[in-house]
């Protein structure tokens, strides 16, 4: 038997298909469809008898040869147990509403019940500007984006990991408008041979300190330059002008 208590959408507009498919003559169903569907779906015979009297099938309806086959009306289900919901949300900082998760624990109520609410459309997701929904002008340029960067390996491989090269233009704009946009940029092998090459006479592990050493500078210069811009902005530079700039910012480590 079926261990869950209601039947998905999908399950319902799968077992009437499946329904529809064991007509005869395009009026009743074949003797015994409706056990072996309830045996496929591994739900009892009266589930697929409801979902096929739901269905209400007239195939001389050309419009609309089906009823609405939803389990349950508009509103229906148990009552609301938390109250406000909608405006209990609104009040937690948007900060801390990028997960159910987060939202739950801010709100002190399940997680569960809570999506329960969402399903029930108490409330509804919203597009952060930072992280917006993937459109199709967004999936064109992302699409551009890649192209361009695959561009831009290849030439640095050409300069051997220099930074001493042109951005590649390849008229994206032209080839898209006759359809000729690739997905992916071709390589020739030599290109790729020198890549290899370049891997194998390189030392990672010293590569790897080199990027430690740059990214600790400009995280120290990023700490001094924050310290400099509350500094002014608090005026204390005026207040005392004879003392050492290193000495007040704590950072003569540096110098």
């Amino acid at each position: 038997m079926r261990a869950k208590k209601d039947l998905t959408k999908t399950d319902r507009e799968a077992i009437l298909q499946q329904l529809m498919a064991h007509l005869v003559d395009s009026k009743k169903l074949i003797r015994g469809a409706l056990n072996k569907i309830a045996l496929d779906f591994g739900v009892h015979r009266g589930t697929v008898q409801r979902v096929w009297k739901r269905a209400n099938v007239d195939l001389d309806n050309k419009l609309r040869p089906c009823s609405d086959i939803s389990s349950r009306k508009k509103n229906s289900g148990r009552n609301l147990k938390h109250a406000n919901v909608a405006d209990r949300l609104r009040a937690i900082p948007k900060g801390r509403r990028t997960t159910f998760r987060s939202i739950a624990a801010a709100m002190g109520i399940p997680r569960t019940t809570l999506h329960r609410y969402y399903r029930r459309g108490i409330f509804t997701k919203y597009t952060s500007s930072v992280r917006p929904a993937l459109t199709a002008a967004n999936k064109v340029t992302l699409n551009n984006n890649f192209l361009t960067l695959q561009g831009c390996m290849r030439e640095t491989i050409c300069a051997q990991g220099s930074n001493a090269y042109k951005i590649p233009h390849i008229g994206k704009a032209k080839l898209m408008a006759r359809g000729m946009l690739p997905e992916v940029l071709v390589v020739d092998r030599d290109v790729v041979e020198l890549g290899f090459q370049q891997l194998d006479e390189s030392d990672i592990s010293a590569k790897f300190e080199e990027l430690a050493v740059e990214v600790s500078e400009a995280m120290e210069m990023c700490d001094f330059s924050s310290q400099l811009e509350k500094l002014i902005v608090n005026d204390e530079l005026e207040e005392d002008p004879g003392v050492e700039l290193g000495d007040l910012l704590d950072l003569t480590h540096l110098f």
